[in-house]
C-alpha cells in the first residue's frame, strides 16, 4: 500500500500541470505515506527550482503546491503568472480566504465557476467567505445554493454562519454531523477543535487539532492553537 502511493505521488509530482484534480488525488495518496508534509515540501522546492520564470501552467502548478503548504501570498504570487482557468481563480480564492480578504475571494470563486468549475464546490467556499465576512444575511441566502442540503459541506457551512452569530452549541452540533457523514472534514474537523479549546475541552481539543495536522492539506491555525495547549500543559518541547 505504501509504495503503491509513493509511486502515484510520484506519478502526480511528475505531470507538466496541475488541475483541482490533481490536487486532490496528491492529498489522498499522501495520506498513505510516511512524513506526508516533508515529502510535500521537498517535491514544492523540486518543482520550484525546475520552473524557472513561472508562466502559464507551470505557474499554476507551483501556486496550487504553495497553498497546500500554507504559503499562501507566495502561492497568489506563481498564480497570478498562471493560464486563466478555473483552477488557478479556485486557488487565487481559497489563498484569499486564508489571507482574509474576503471579498476578493469571493470574486475569483466566481470566475472559477464562470471558466467551468461545476459542482458545490464554489458554492459553499462563497458562502464560507460571506460568513467570515461578516456578511451573514448574504451567507444564509447563499446557502440555500448548496446542494445537497445534508452534505458535509453544507452542514459546515451552516455551521459557521451559527457559529459566528454566537450559537456556539448548535455550530459544534453541526460540525459533529458533518464529520460523521465525512470524517476528515478538515474545516469542521478544525472548527470544532477550535469550539472544544474555547470551552475548556483541552484534551478533546488537541486530538481534533492531531487529526487536522495529521494529512495534507497541514491546517496552519491548527499547529498554532496546538502549540500553545502544549504551552499551557509544560510541554514546552512539543510546543516548538
Amino acid at each position: 500500500m505504501e509504495q503503491s502511493s509513493l509511486d502515484a505521488v510520484k506519478a502526480v509530482l511528475a505531470k507538466e500541470s496541475w488541475a483541482l484534480e490533481d490536487y486532490n488525488q496528491l492529498m489522498r495518496d499522501l495520506a498513505d505515506v510516511p512524513d506526508p508534509a516533508g515529502k510535500l515540501r521537498a517535491a514544492i522546492a523540486e518543482m520550484e527550482a525546475q520552473a524557472g520564470d513561472m508562466k502559464g501552467s507551470a505557474a499554476v502548478k507551483v501556486g496550487i503546491g504553495r497553498y497546500a503548504a500554507c504559503r499562501f501570498a507566495e502561492a497568489l504570487d506563481a498564480l497570478s503568472q498562471g493560464t486563466d482557468n478555473k483552477d488557478r481563480h479556485y486557488f487565487q480564492g481559497l489563498c484569499l480566504v486564508q489571507l482574509r480578504q474576503y471579498d476578493k475571494a469571493i470574486a475569483e470563486f466566481e470566475r472559477a465557476r464562470e471558466r467551468g468549475l461545476e459542482g458545490p464546490l464554489c458554492d459553499v467556499k462563497i458562502v464560507e467567505a460571506l460568513a467570515l465576512a461578516g456578511k451573514f444575511d448574504e451567507a444564509e441566502k447563499a446557502l440555500a445554493k448548496v446542494k445537497p442540503a445534508g452534505s458535509a459541506d453544507a452542514l459546515y457551512v451552516q455551521g459557521l454562519i451559527a457559529e459566528l452569530r454566537g450559537f456556539g452549541e448548535k455550530a459544534a452540533g453541526l460540525y459533529d454531523q458533518a464529520r460523521q457523514k465525512a470524517p476528515n472534514h478538515p474545516e469542521a474537523t478544525f472548527r470544532l477543535a477550535y469550539y472544544c479549546d474555547l470551552h475548556g475541552s483541552e484534551d478533546e481539543a488537541m486530538e481534533l487539532y492531531r487529526q487536522c495536522v495529521a494529512k495534507p492539506p497541514i491546517h496552519a491555525n491548527a499547529l498554532l492553537n496546538m502549540a500553545v495547549l502544549y504551552e499551557d500543559a509544560g510541554e514546552y518541547d512539543k510546543a516548538c
